[in-house]
C-alpha cells in the first residue's frame, strides 16, 4: 500500500513537470530581461524567486531546499491534487530529506507553477484545471474499461456521458491555454519587429560603439 501511494505521488509529480514545462518556450512576458543591444539575444527571465536547489548544501552533499520552499510547491501541489499533497505531508514528518529529494527533481515545474499563481492568476487557474482534468479523464477511462469488462452497460453508459463532458471541458482548457500561448508569439513578435527598427535607425551609432568596445578591450589586453 505504501508502495502504491509513493507511486501515484511520483505520476502526479511527473504530470505538473510535463504541464509545466512549456512555459519556458512561451512564457509571460513579464519580468522578461531586455536583449543585448548588440547580438539581440535575450537574457532569460525573472522568475521572481531564488531557483530552487539554491540553497544551503549539507556537507558536501547535494543543494537542498529550504522548509519555505517546500512549503511552497506543497501549496501549489494542493490546489492540483490535494490527496497527493497530504500524503507527501505525512510523508515529510517521518522522512524529510526523502521528500525532499521526491520533490526536487520535479521542481523546476512546480516552481513555473508558483510563478504563474503570483504574477498571473488567470493563467494558473486554466493549468491547474488542465492537469486535474488530464488526472480526472484518466480515472474515467479505467473505470470505464472495468465497466465494460463487467458487462455492466449501465455503469458504461453514465462513465462515458462524463467521459465525454470532462474530455469536451478539457479541450476547450487546452485550447485557452494554447490561446494564450498564441498571443505571448505574436506578442514577442511585435516587440522583435520593434527592435529590428529601433536598431536599423540607431545603426551608425551601434557599429561606433561596438567599435569602441572592442578597441577598449584591445588596449585592456596589452596593458
Amino acid at each position: 500500500m505504501r508502495r502504491h501511494a509513493l507511486r501515484i505521488i511520483t505520476i502526479t509529480l511527473c504530470i505538473l513537470a510535463m504541464a509545466a514545462a512549456d512555459l519556458l518556450a512561451g512564457g509571460p512576458t513579464q519580468g522578461q530581461q531586455p536583449a543585448d543591444e548588440w547580438t539581440g539575444r535575450g537574457r532569460g527571465y525573472d522568475m521572481g524567486a531564488m531557483r530552487y536547489g539554491d540553497g544551503p548544501r549539507e556537507g558536501n552533499g547535494p543543494w537542498v531546499m529550504t522548509a519555505e520552499q517546500i512549503d511552497e510547491l506543497l501549496d501549489v501541489l494542493a490546489e492540483v491534487n490535494p490527496e497527493v499533497a497530504q500524503r507527501i505531508e505525512q510523508h515529510r514528518a517521518d522522512q524529510p530529506d526523502s521528500v525532499m529529494q521526491m520533490l526536487r527533481p520535479h521542481a523546476p515545474g512546480l516552481q513555473r507553477l508558483v510563478y504563474l499563481k503570483r504574477n498571473e492568476p488567470e493563467h494558473y487557474a486554466l493549468r491547474v484545471e488542465d492537469i486535474q482534468l488530464e488526472r480526472h479523464c484518466d480515472e474515467l477511462a479505467g473505470e470505464l474499461r472495468n465497466a465494460e469488462a463487467a458487462d455492466d452497460a449501465e455503469t458504461a453508459g453514465q462513465l462515458r456521458t462524463e467521459l465525454a463532458a470532462a474530455v469536451a471541458r478539457h479541450f476547450d482548457v487546452r485550447q485557452q491555454l494554447r490561446e494564450r500561448h498564441l498571443q505571448r508569439l505574436e506578442q514577442r513578435i511585435e516587440e522583435l519587429r520593434q527592435q529590428i527598427e529601433q536598431r536599423r535607425a540607431a545603426r551608425d551609432e551601434l557599429i561606433q560603439q561596438r567599435i569602441d568596445e572592442l578597441v577598449s578591450d584591445a588596449a585592456q589586453a596589452q596593458w
